[in-house]
Order: C-alpha cells, then structure tokens, then sequence
C-alpha cells in the first residue's frame, strides 16, 4: 500500500493505539497547522512523500512524538529511545513468562 492510501490506513488507526498522541498534539510537536492531520485523512488537504515518510516514522516510533515536543533534544531523544527500546523488551519478557 503507498500513498494516499497508505496515510489514510495510518491516521484511522492511531485513535486505536492508547498510547498515540492526540492529532493536534502531533501537529503542534510537529508544526504542522491546526486540522492538517484531519485534512490528509479526509483527502481535502493534498499529501505527499514527505507526509507520507514522516507519518510512517511516527506510525513505527510513536515515541518521536515526545521528542518533537522536547524540540528535538538530543539528550532527550536517546533517553527516550532507551525507555521505548526498554518497553518493548519487558512486554516481550512478560509475554514468555505468561505463555
């Protein structure tokens, strides 16, 4: 799936995600204009691969999203990183221990 498509699937699955950001939050981190993520949804804002590509990149790492609202710190940034990276281990850790 590429394109307009693919951004649609996207934004109509992170209300779903409990931990995804609200979409204004997302645009203020972002600087994006206020409505913009609805827009591309919609398809009454016109997108493109640049959208597309930053999109993908929240969709893999939501944790971007804090770090676009720390203004891109880079001490922030790898702490972050670290706690998602964290995370992720632990829900796999508890995963086996239950299974």
């Amino acid at each position: 799936m590429t394109g307009t498509k693919e951004i649609k699937a996207i934004l109509k699955r992170w209300p779903m995600q409990s931990r995804m950001a609200s979409f204004s939050t997302i645009e203020h981190c972002f600087g994006l204009n206020q409505k913009t993520l609805e827009g591309w949804l919609s398809g009454k804002i016109k997108s493109d691969v640049g959208v597309l590509a930053l999109l993908r990149m929240i969709d893999t790492y939501p944790w971007l999203v804090a770090v676009a609202a720390r203004d891109f710190e880079k001490k922030a940034a790898e702490k972050l990183m670290v706690i998602a990276g964290l995370d992720v281990m632990r829900a796999k850790l508890l995963k086996e221990l239950v299974s």
